[in-house]
C-alpha cells in the first residue's frame, strides 16, 4: 500500500507542476502571424501592421497587462536577449522557443544563470532591469541591442476588438480558438505536437505504474491547451 501511495503522490505532484506551468504560460491572440522571412508580426482588424511600439497582448484576458512585446519599425517582434529603448531603460527578452519566445521578462528571478531584479509597477518603466550586475551578466551573453522606441506608443491588442471574444479576420492571420499564432506555423506546430505527445506518454506511464486501476483519475489528463509561440 505504501508503494502505491507513493506512486499516486508522484502523479499528483507531476500534475500539480504541469498545472502550475499552465497557469504561468502566456496565451497568444489571433492577431499574430509569421511572414515569409520567419518574423513575427501583429496586425489589427483593419489589416494594419503594428510598428514602433510596445505591444500588450491583452486581447486574451488571462494575459492581463503583464504580457508585452517590442515591435520595431518594420513591424517585427524584437527577439534580442537584452535591449535598451530610448528612455534608457534596459529590458530582458525571452529568446528560447519554450512558449514564451519574444516576451518581455517581467518577474524577478534567475534567467540564463543571471539574477534579474525587475520593475514590477506599471508606472512607465514596467519590467526594466534594476540591478546593474543583472545587466552586466546578460550583456556578456547577448550584448546590448539599441531599439529606437520610447514608451509613448503602447498598443493593446484588446483595442482591436469590438468586444471580448469577438474579432474580425485580419490579413495574414486566422481567428483561432486556442489563441496561438496561426499563419505559416509548421515548425512551431510540430514542436507543440511533439511536446504534447511526450506529455501524454509521460502521464500514461505514471498511470500504468499504478497498481489499482480503480484509483485512476477519470477524464482527459491532457485536455488543457499548451500555448506555443
Amino acid at each position: 500500500m505504501r508503494r502505491k501511495g507513493l506512486k499516486v503522490l508522484g502523479l499528483a505532484v507531476g500534475m500539480s507542476l504541469s498545472m502550475s506551468l499552465l497557469s504561468y504560460a502566456s496565451t497568444f491572440s489571433e492577431y499574430w502571424y509569421q511572414d515569409t522571412q520567419g518574423n513575427w508580426k501583429v496586425q489589427d482588424n483593419n489589416g494594419n501592421t503594428i510598428t514602433n511600439a510596445w505591444l500588450c497582448d491583452d486581447a486574451v484576458p488571462s494575459n492581463g497587462q503583464d504580457i508585452w512585446y517590442l515591435i520595431d519599425s518594420n513591424g517585427n517582434m524584437v527577439s534580442a536577449g537584452l535591449v535598451q529603448d530610448q528612455t534608457g531603460n534596459i529590458y530582458s527578452i525571452e529568446t528560447s522557443h519554450s512558449g514564451f519566445y519574444g516576451m518581455l521578462r517581467y518577474q524577478s528571478g534567475t534567467y540564463d544563470g543571471v539574477y534579474l531584479d525587475l520593475e514590477s509597477s506599471h508606472g512607465g518603466s514596467f519590467s526594466k532591469i534594476k540591478n546593474q550586475d543583472g545587466i552586466d551578466g546578460l550583456q556578456g551573453i547577448y550584448g546590448l541591442t539599441q531599439i529606437n522606441i520610447d514608451n509613448s506608443n503602447c498598443v493593446y491588442t484588446s483595442s482591436f476588438r469590438n468586444s471580448w471574444g469577438n474579432s474580425s479576420p485580419v490579413n495574414g492571420s486566422n481567428n483561432t480558438t486556442n489563441n496561438t499564432p496561426s499563419s505559416n506555423m509548421s515548425d512551431y506546430e510540430k514542436e507543440k505536437q511533439d511536446y504534447e505527445r511526450k506529455k501524454q506518454e509521460e502521464m500514461q506511464k505514471l498511470l500504468d505504474n499504478m497498481d489499482d486501476s480503480t484509483s485512476r483519475p477519470v477524464g482527459n489528463l491532457t485536455g488543457e491547451e499548451w500555448n506555443w509561440h
